[in-house]
């Protein structure tokens, strides 16, 4: 038992080591991930009732240490966030290769989602407190996201049961931004069963 727990803490001094360098670094928002995202609205633009200000994008092939989220704003064609994201643990351990619609599986989901109502997150932390449920649009695929209580909540832990976990202070202004009827949408990039 004292060796798993020593190699836990050596994955997670590891990690948090990688994290440091990588979070000096931003990541442009890849064109062909853009032009998915775009793909995605265009599908479901009609699940909105107004054209939301913010559209977040989440690219989960790429590995946890890397900043995978991006907070797009399509009237300005501009970046204006690019930051971690968690992934569920049983998901992969790096990248996220397995997804799961089903509750109680610990897996991660993507495609196309609406932002909802913001809410006090049970993970609390003096830099936020925010908690956002989101509504899959994908049937089948992501529609028990909201059922399943896939949220946006703070946390500094890189894995999650399902949820987009962002660093506290990063987390705080992220959830006020596209709280209420944003786009997200998440890209699994490769998927193995």
């Amino acid at each position: 038992m004292k060796s798993k727990k020593r190699i836990v803490l050596l994955a997670l001094l590891l990690f948090a080591i990688v994290m440091g360098f990588e979070s000096y670094r931003d990541r442009a928002l890849p064109e062909q991930l853009l032009q998915e995202a775009k793909a995605a609205w265009d599908q479901h633009r009609a699940s909105f009732g107004n054209t939301p200000d913010y559209w977040v994008i989440i690219d989960l092939s790429r590995p946890l240490y890397e900043r995978r989220l991006w907070l797009y704003d399509p009237e300005s064609k501009k970046v204006l966030m690019n930051v971690h994201t968690s992934h569920a643990w049983n998901s992969g351990f790096l990248r996220a290769t397995r997804f799961s619609n089903t509750s109680g599986s610990s897996t991660s989901c993507y495609g196309s989602f609406r932002t909802g109502e913001a809410y006090v997150s049970s993970f609390q932390f003096e830099e936020s407190k925010a908690g956002l449920r989101i509504h899959g649009l994908d049937e089948g695929v992501n529609d028990a996201a909201y059922g399943r209580n896939i949220v946006f909540h703070p946390h500094y832990w890189p894995w999650s049961e399902g949820c987009y976990m962002t660093r506290p202070a990063v987390n705080e202004v992220l959830v006020n931004k596209i709280k209420g009827g944003s786009f997200v949408y998440v890209s699994p990039g490769r998927i193995s069963d």
